[in-house]
């Protein structure tokens, strides 16, 4: 079926100029009337209660308005669980004084016993990290079972098995950190509004709610620009504070979160380790698994070890498994979302194991890999569901083409280049849980005007192109042209119903189908009206670029502009929502080819070229859809390479809390654009809008640990640990 406005190339972000002409509101553009700027005091150690705080000192100072600490502020604790945790705050009439107020505060804190290392933080004994009642443990192992594993081992005629990771940490490092303005407004009723960068509006505003115990209809969210998520901005924590201080000082307070706060405070990627155990037959078919993963999640009690079990739960068709996890609390920074969560982490230690049991089969990896991925035709290793879509070997297969994996693979230490360093080329793939229809259903609002133009009201926030990708959704399925359709407010929790969460790469599949839904409630009335004046049913009619017109004779029509205008048309408003299906499981799929220099005598990785295809059902927008899958590699080769959190395991204080310390990738790092190659396959998913699903996190979760592969084609050595830098593949080639 071919399409007017979805997919099509040269179709600009409808918010593009003004990202590009920096028009488009951050929270920090809004300014107030005497507006207060906050800083926060945090805990200078792992694990501690405070006896004592006195604040009085930082409250006669010039220009301090309010401090706050647990005993007023909901979100704030006596008891402190990592190095930088928030003790107190001061708003001020100007952030140095906020910041010189924050030294004043004196506080007694008794130290308790802390553990920083997962594995030791497991043995009978250790110090409890104090998160979760009498363990460090988070909730029970999780367990996944199918088949006989005994069985299944029992026919394997090869069988390897390893430890490996542990996977990288790190925090999210958006260019914009945590930041809010929060008002009160009494002039009718008392009513807070906050301004911030988010992803989850709407769960803010119920944490809010809850925390200050006032109504929901008593707080509005408002976020419009968000320099960049990554899966830490669904929280309150900052907006509470900051409307606490607001509360407390009559004035709009101002807190945005300094970079070194930000690392410190904000959530973090959760670092893996697992034993994987796997059996197959001679001609390469996976007949068994036994594996157990860690996950190290901080000191935030959530079960995350799930998700870095999904890869290899999802992925190969093993009949015969069993995967235990635990997620362990210590007391480190706290790890939560992420993007893709867990499974970045869970793909680099599983592809390790697979390319191991490849080499002792004698197999190309890649045909291990074609072997034994699910198909269409299976079920979902999961649910037992069919699959709504599942594209993994087209998605394997085109990586793999795209970068002539035919003619560069070879065995490992086989190609030396001219300049003395080794090449490798390196393949993952794996079956991905983000992308499905997620969430909390979105209820988007679609009003026209009698010009023929429609106004769509998205209520979630906006990350990236999203509220854009709805409005094309519902000019294609309106039957009007792409500038046909605006985006009126997006991220106000005040302008429609609970639009859901900008994660899990679930809006366009989610929200994009509740737009869809809500474009056919309008096409339904225009068609209605249109059917009087063309004196046929509604049945009769289609709609394509801005006409409706008589499907057996095209050359009878009307313009929607003809219908809305017409006197006898009562103003039409389209209400959609979310139309869940459960009969099927939505999957995405994505792999990676990378390719590698590796210097032996300096550790160093250069990484000559990244190849990702992903299955994203239907491109929705083309340019988008690629530089999704451009700046998932990019992010890739920064925790895969080079950017990992360093804590002093003596005491517990991150080392390198700034982008100086903690090095991100520059262009320098990255392949030439010719280099780094975005395939998008589409599988047409039978759910989703137009049958598209999720794209933002699948593609983020192979490039890495593709690299890891591509280091050992080229030096022979195993890297286990992330992220590979120049140490770390010193210390593998036996030269650390």
């Amino acid at each position: 079926m071919s399409y007017n406005v979805i997919g099509k190339p040269g179709i600009p972000d409808k918010q593009a100029v003004q990202w590009a002409t920096g028009k488009l509101d951050f929270a920090n553009d809004h300014v107030f009337e005497g507006m207060l700027y906050a800083r926060i005091l945090t805990s200078p150690y792992p694990h501690a209660k405070i006896t004592s705080i006195d604040t009085s000192e930082a409250e006669k100072m010039p220009g301090v308005k309010a401090v706050t600490t647990y005993k007023d502020c909901p979100y704030m604790t006596q008891e402190l669980f990592y190095c930088g945790q928030e003790v107190a705050a001061v708003a001020a009439t100007d952030p140095h004084i906020a910041a010189q107020a924050i030294e004043k505060i004196k506080v007694t804190y008794q130290q308790l016993p802390y553990v920083l290392d997962a594995e030791e933080a497991m043995k009978p004994g250790a110090p409890l990290v104090g998160v979760v009642p009498n363990s460090n443990i988070v909730g029970e192992p999780l367990v996944i079972t199918r088949g006989d594993v005994n069985a299944g081992f029992a026919q394997a005629d090869v069988i390897v098995e390893d430890t490996v990771g542990w996977s990288a940490n790190q925090q999210h490092s958006p260019l914009q950190p945590r930041s809010c303005i929060a008002v009160w407004d009494y002039s009718t009723q008392e009513k807070l509004t906050v301004y911030t960068n988010s992803q989850n509006p709407y769960g803010q505003r119920a944490e809010l709610a809850a925390a200050l115990k006032i109504p929901l209809n008593s707080v509005t969210v408002i976020s419009h620009g968000t320099g960049g998520g990554f899966g830490d901005l669904h929280v309150a924590e900052w907006l509470i504070i900051a409307a606490v201080l607001a509360k407390k000082a009559g004035k709009a307070v101002h807190y945005q979160l300094t970079r070194r706060e930000n690392y410190l405070t904000a959530t973090h990627q959760y670092a893996d380790k697992a034993r994987i155990k796997l059996g197959a037959k001679s001609d390469g078919t996976i007949v068994a698994c036994d594996a157990t993963f860690w996950s190290d999640v901080g000191a935030m009690p959530m079960p995350l070890v799930g998700d870095a079990i999904s890869p290899l739960q999802l992925t190969y068709r093993i009949p015969n498994a069993k995967i235990t996890g635990y997620s362990i609390v210590t007391n480190k920074p706290r790890c939560a979302y992420w993007r893709c969560v867990g499974e970045p982490g869970g793909v680099f230690l599983m592809e390790i194991v697979i390319d191991q049991l490849a080499e002792k089969l004698g197999m190309d990896p890649l045909q291990l890999r074609l072997k034994n991925v699910v198909t269409d035709a299976d079920k979902d290793m999961a649910t037992g569901l069919p699959f709504s879509s599942m594209a993994m070997k087209e998605v394997l297969q085109k990586a793999a083409d795209g970068a002539g994996w035919a003619t560069k693979w070879h065995p490992k230490g086989a190609l030396k280049l001219a300049d003395g360093r080794y090449h490798g080329i390196g393949v993952n793939g794996f079956v991905c849980n983000k992308g499905a229809m997620f969430g909390d259903v979105s209820c988007p609002i679609i009003i026209s005007t009698r010009d023929g133009k429609f106004t769509i009201l998205v209520g979630h926030s906006r990350i990236q192109e999203t509220p854009s990708c709805l409005a094309w959704i519902a000019a294609e399925e309106l039957g009007v042209n792409h500038d046909d359709v605006v985006v009126g407010d997006w991220g106000n929790t005040s302008t429609t119903q609970d639009c859901g969460f900008q994660g899990g790469s679930t809006r366009v599949i989610t929200a994009g189908k509740a737009a869809q839904w809500a474009a056919k409630d309008v096409k339904e009335q225009l068609f209605k009206y249109a059917a009087e004046m063309l004196g046929v049913t509604p049945d009769q009619l289609d709609a394509r670029a801005g006409k409706i017109f008589v499907k057996s004779d095209p050359t009878k029509f009307v313009t929607h502009a003809d219908v809305l205008s017409s006197y006898t048309t009562p103003p039409i408003v389209g209400r959609g929502y979310t139309p869940y299906d459960w009969s099927m499981t939505t999957r995405t799929e994505a792999a990676t080819v990378a390719e590698v220099a590796v210097d032996p005598d300096t550790g160093d990785v250069e990484v000559l070229s990244l190849v990702t295809a992903d299955d994203l059902g239907r491109t929705i927008h083309l340019l988008g859809s690629e530089a999704q899958i451009e700046g998932a590699a990019v992010m890739a080769i920064s925790f895969g390479l080079m950017q990992e959190q360093v804590v002093d395991m003596t005491n517990g204080v991150v080392l390198n809390p700034s982008y100086l310390d903690c090095k991100l990738p520059t262009i320098l790092d990255t392949p030439l654009p010719t280099n780094l190659k975005p395939i998008i396959v589409e599988s047409n998913d039978k759910i989703g809008p137009f049958g598209a699903k999720g794209l933002g996190e699948p593609p983020v979760g192979t490039p890495a640990g593709a690299i890891t592969n591509a280091i050992y084609n080229a030096v022979g050595v195993w890297v286990k640990e992330q992220p590979a830098t120049p140490w770390r593949v010193l210390k593998a080639l036996g030269k650390g």
